[in-house]
């Protein structure tokens, strides 16, 4: 989600600095997440949390089946990336692995 004002006076307030007080009463906010100052979309997009789960429709080439020997190890990289957090490659695995 793109940053707009009231992101930004979230942000601002939540890094302790004195900015106007924000309204909490009404409808739960949804959680708000900031990217690592080194990502490229960090100064300008947040991670929103739903309010309601979601099911993520993945655009691109299929994971490749299980089932197939020559294709076991892409299908389990390929669920690693999805479903384990990471930043660096040696969060999934020791440099030495593969």
């Amino acid at each position: 989600k793109l940053i707009d004002k009231f992101d930004r006076r979230l942000i601002k307030n939540a890094n302790g600095s004195e900015g106007e007080r924000l309204d909490t009463e009404g409808t739960k906010m949804n959680e708000r997440y900031i990217f690592e100052s080194a990502h490229p979309q960090a100064s300008s997009h947040i991670v929103m949390k739903h309010t309601n789960p979601v099911v993520p429709v993945l655009v691109g080439p299929q994971i490749p089946r299980k089932e197939r020997e020559e294709t076991s190890e892409r299908y389990i990289r390929a669920l690693l990336t999805l479903f384990v957090p990471w930043r660096p490659v040696h969060d999934l695995c020791a440099l030495n692995q593969t």
